[in-house]
């Protein structure tokens, strides 16, 4: 073979392992700008959706507050009267059932005490699942969060 033959294939062979050495290179550098992209991109919506959240968990705890400070509330719940309750706040529900799934109150051993959802069904214990509720119970304080329960996931 001809020197000038040779250096040509020498050339050849080295210029296509350059330009494979280099689109090597600009994948692994385009994936790993991709994968960090999504990476932001995930960790943006999960900090939005939790910020969200948190801001519902907010909302849902000044309604509730408004409903448990109402004096007349606290009589009839006090007064275990739980057609005086629905009389009461069963209008408010429906108004807003569309924007709130569930409306119950709870005695405090978990039971459940009405549902204005679901007025044919209380007495039924929920401890074994509703977790905040027992916690609320316990310390007697205002808990929220996103919990599971019988009917799927919800705001408590």
């Amino acid at each position: 073979m001809k020197l000038k033959t040779k250096l040509t294939l020498i050339i050849s062979v080295m210029l296509v392992m350059i330009f494979t050495v280099i689109l090597v290179f600009v994948y692994i550098q385009s994936s790993e700008r991709i994968k960090e992209g999504e990476i932001t991109f995930v960790e943006t919506l999960y900090e939005s959706i939790r910020a969200n959240q948190m801001t519902e968990v907010e909302n849902l705890k000044i309604a509730v507050m408004g409903i448990a400070n109402n004096p007349e509330v606290q009589t009839l719940f006090y007064k275990k009267d739980r057609a005086g309750l629905t009389q009461l706040l069963l209008p408010v529900y429906e108004s807003i059932q569309t924007q709130v799934a569930q409306f119950q109150f709870h005695l405090p051993d978990s039971t459940s005490f009405l549902r204005l959802h679901k007025l044919e069904k209380y007495g039924d214990s929920l401890k074994d699942f509703r977790f905040t509720v027992n916690d609320a119970n316990d310390k007697k304080e205002t808990v929220a969060g996103i919990e599971e329960g019988v009917a799927g996931y919800g705001l408590t």
